[in-house]
């Protein structure tokens, strides 16, 4: 009993020594000791996985970026980049040499859910080049009378609840998700939730945002061995296991009826998948596990563009004169909207754009991982790095652009104003660069650029003082976790 105190102290004393001799390692042995970065951060991973969890990380890391500059260390093992030529180097393509491999410690493999996220090169390849069928522009141009059909009726329902009350305050970002998301599943799965005629949210949608929350833990669970332990155990509960496979089992089950149904009516996503299929294309789990994708990645990250490029024009009163004058003098109807591309529209194009870049949809860092030394930025990077743009930082860095926090969609004309002349524009990439860029943003874009000018065309719109912080306010886990958005909707005297 009398030699306890002595081992405590033994222990205590060994661990102090090991602690030391880690720090000291981390700050100036590590390959990565040269990179500027916080004291804590350079040794210890706890600050960048928490923050993960806690939803800080975007504006967190965007600070960072503004000390140290377009490169820094986040953690031990961990660069953070912020500039155009990082995103080629990371993720564009490349010659006579494979992409960097994914971060699987930051964002884990799960292939039999996700196969298309966490496919090798050669895999994704394959099943890219059957998906991109589904996105080609004569696609997208047959799609364009579903697209359309979920558009009327979401100004359908507004223009019903205005004329009821001549002047409603409404959530827009619930409509946005309901939108987006009948748009999405009637793409994909040959029909849509009916969130909007309802105008009530489906469990579908509610089922999404809640499996959102386990992405948080994930950089916990890789990182300390203790809580992945804790994680496993609670899965073999039924219900909290149940929970996180819903989103996918629904998605599963749609996927299978309209796989069954030989449908040529209207084409869908579907339609051109199953008919360029064959055996070197997908698996029916690759095609369930890919839909699910963007589906979640679609509707989301349609939704979310939608709802804060109206938040960023209400705040800036100029820009929503300008782009509605537009809109409104370029089109005698709702019809003429509906019918049109929309791209000569250069200021509501230049707005998206503007948008795209303060609020960028997906605002994080896509890890990857080197296996070799590459050359990132000018800088050589050691093998076993985590590496990536983070986004948020590259398209808000003065060192990118002019008056960053401003809202200016000017910088994004043919002929912008002398002042934004040194814009680096490739510095901002909501939908993501080289092969693995987003493969349904041209319909994204689509529903985008109608959405808005369908709502500039048929009201007026208000930003109660109660909604100015909306996005300021945010905090970010695998989607910005976006709140009530309250907006005063004034019906206009134009009837199509």
């Amino acid at each position: 009993m009398d030699a306890y105190p002595g081992v405590m102290r033994g222990v205590f004393l060994a661990y102090l020594l090991w602690l030391l001799g880690y720090v000291f390692y981390n700050l100036y042995i590590h390959a990565l000791s040269g990179y500027p970065g916080p004291f804590l951060r350079k040794v210890f991973s706890f600050p960048s996985v928490w923050e993960v969890f806690t939803g800080t990380s975007v504006r967190n890391i965007d600070a960072l970026h503004k000390k140290y500059g377009s490169v820094v260390r986040v953690a031990p093992d961990a660069l953070s980049f912020s500039s155009a030529q990082a995103w080629k180097d990371i993720y564009g393509f490349k010659q006579r040499r494979r992409q960097i491999p994914k971060d699987y410690k930051r964002f884990p493999p799960i292939d039999d859910v996700l196969p298309i996220l966490f496919s090798s090169d050669t895999d994704h390849a394959r099943m890219r080049k059957l998906i991109s069928h589904a996105f080609s522009e004569s696609a997208l141009k047959e799609q364009i009378p579903l697209v359309v059909s979920h558009m009327r009726e979401f100004i359908h329902q507004l223009r019903t609840r205005v004329n009821e009350s001549k002047d409603l305050t409404i959530d827009i970002n619930e409509w946005c998700n309901y939108l987006a998301f009948d748009i999405v599943t009637d793409l994909s799965f040959g029909e849509p939730l009916g969130a909007l005629s309802r105008g009530a949210p489906d469990p579908y949608i509610d089922g999404f945002f809640k499996s959102c929350r386990l992405f948080p833990i994930i950089p916990l669970l890789y990182e300390y061995s203790f809580v992945r332990l804790l994680f496993n155990l609670s899965m073999k509960i039924q219900a909290v296991k149940g929970s996180q496979e819903m989103g996918y089992l629904a998605t599963k089950e749609k996927v299978e009826r309209r796989m069954s149904q030989d449908r040529t009516e209207k084409k869908d996503f579907m339609t051109y998948i199953l008919h360029y299929n064959d055996e070197k294309g997908m698996s029916i789990p690759e095609i369930i596990g890919s839909t699910t994708v963007f589906v979640n990645a679609g509707g989301e990250a349609t939704a979310a563009c939608i709802c804060a490029t109206i938040y960023l024009l209400l705040k800036n009163p100029r820009a929503y004169a300008r782009v509605k004058t537009e809109v409104c003098s370029s089109f005698q109807s709702e019809r003429s909207i509906e019918t049109s591309s929309l791209k000569h529209l250069d200021y509501l194009n230049a707005v998206i754009e503007e948008s795209l870049r303060i609020y960028p949809p997906t605002p994080g860092n896509f890890s990857r991982r080197t296996d070799v030394s590459t050359e990132i930025d000018g800088h050589v990077v050691p093998p076993g790095t985590s590496v990536g743009v983070h986004q948020y930082s590259a398209s808000h860095s003065p060192q990118n652009f002019l008056w960053p926090e401003q809202f200016a969609p000017e910088r994004w004309l043919k002929h912008a104003p002398k002042e934004y002349e040194n814009d680096i524009r490739e510095a901002a990439q909501p939908w993501g660069v080289g092969p693995r860029n987003c493969v349904g943003k041209s319909v994204a874009a689509l529903e985008i650029r109608m959405a808005l000018a369908l709502l500039l065309w048929s009201f007026d719109m208000e930003l109660p003082e109660g909604s100015k912080g909306w996005a300021e306010s945010q905090t970010y886990n695998i989607v910005w976790n976006r709140t009530p958005l309250y907006i005063r909707l004034i019906p206009t005297a134009r009837y199509s």
